[in-house]
């Protein structure tokens, strides 16, 4: 279960997920609490798949019955009052799990209230549930209270298993619920996928696909288009690097509404010097056109872009704000937000600099990742 199938990195996660479960042993379902975005690479993927996708609303089909259903059902959806919305999930998600009878329910994101009324239903059933930022920004007692109390209930009653992405996370999970059973299961991408983009795509076409030129340094990142990810500096931090360097170009990989930072790269007179893409099912291969990837998020849980910049071999400059476990070699650099955007600028060209730490990115490995989820689930 997830609020929606999109293109962030816990909706990326689930799709992988589904996809490397060996299907000889699983059944798999996804289930949505909202109407997912049918254009996102995610869902894409995961429809032109066969995945079985169950949401409240609908989402995609063929032809143009479907898109006009779908026009009509959001005019409807935008006069209806959100707690009778509500309603209709959690009645909808109750009796698709009466009719399922899943073995496993493995949640994500902000889910867990619509288990709550499931409850007579779940006493064969084994309940993770996995946390993809800071634990206080999925159960602040106050904005959150209703799924704080849903983990709570489910913990107490259901032995649910909370997921933590590292250790730093687990212990905030731990002393938050009052428990000493969370585990860690770490955020896992496709190697082999990306060690096969280096040896054999070739970086000079895919630069000709997207109309970047060849002698330009791409300074780039992937990420949706929200507050935390923090692109307004972004836009910052390039304004600076041109100074420094005139064939500087910055590339964005994400969904979301971008349209504030167009506006704010145009006002400041770049609109020839960057692209934004979304809904893109080949980001392995728009990383490997980058020079240098910049993470300046304001906090995460353990984001999987920087996993991916780090696979194809970028120089990596990130936040010092998210945990050290995602900074896996020298070429991973963690810059102070407190720094201003001029000073990053410079540690994005200073080819001297390195990062202060070492890890195994094999670690990450999907294939391992499922591997271990299968024992836990079965």
């Amino acid at each position: 279960m997830i609020s929606e199938i999109s293109d962030g990195g816990a909706e990326t996660l689930v799709k992988d997920y589904v996809l490397h479960l060996d299907h000889n042993i699983f059944d798999v379902y996804v289930v949505t609490d909202m109407e997912s975005d049918a254009q996102s690479a995610n869902y894409r993927t995961l429809y032109e798949k066969g995945t079985k996708i169950y949401c409240p609303f609908i989402n995609s089909g063929k032809g143009r019955l479907y898109s006009i259903l779908v026009q009509i059902q959001n005019r409807i959806l935008r006069h209806v009052p959100q707690k009778f919305i509500n309603i209709y999930q959690k009645w909808y998600i109750k009796h698709l799990i009466q009719r399922i009878k899943p073995d496993v329910i493995h949640s994500h994101l902000k889910v867990l209230k619509y288990l709550v009324p499931c409850a007579k239903f779940l006493n064969e059933t084994k309940l993770f549930y996995t946390c993809h930022s800071i634990p206080c920004r999925y159960f602040n007692k106050k904005e959150c209270k209703e799924e704080f109390d849903a983990a709570t209930f489910l913990i107490k009653n259901f032995s649910l298993t909370l997921i933590g992405l590292h250790r730093e996370m687990q212990n905030e999970l731990n002393t938050l619920f009052n428990i000493n059973n969370s585990i860690v299961v770490h955020n896992g991408i496709d190697l082999d996928r990306f060690y096969e983009i280096q040896k054999n795509k070739e970086r000079k076409q895919i630069r000709m696909n997207l109309g970047i030129q060849q002698k330009a340094f791409v300074l780039g990142h992937v990420g949706r288009f929200i507050w935390i990810k923090n692109q307004s500096f972004i836009v910052d931090v390039f304004y600076e690097l041109l100074k420094k360097k005139e064939n500087a170009f910055l590339l964005l990989v994400g969904n979301g509404d971008s349209s504030e930072i167009s506006r704010k790269l145009e006002q400041k007179g770049l609109k020839e010097k960057y692209l934004i893409l979304s809904n893109r099912q080949d980001v392995p291969e728009i990383l490997l056109c980058m020079d240098v990837f910049l993470f300046p998020s304001f906090f995460e849980g353990f984001p999987l872009a920087c996993i991916e910049a780090q696979a194809i071999g970028l120089k990596c400059c990130i936040s010092d704000t998210i945990n050290k476990d995602v900074f896996l070699g020298h070429n991973a650099i963690p810059i102070s937000l407190s720094d201003p955007a001029e000073q990053w600028a410079q540690k994005i060209l200073d080819n001297k600099i390195q990062g202060p730490y070492i890890g195994d990115i094999e670690e990450f490995d999907i294939k391992t990742i499922t591997k271990n989820l299968s024992t836990l689930y079965r």
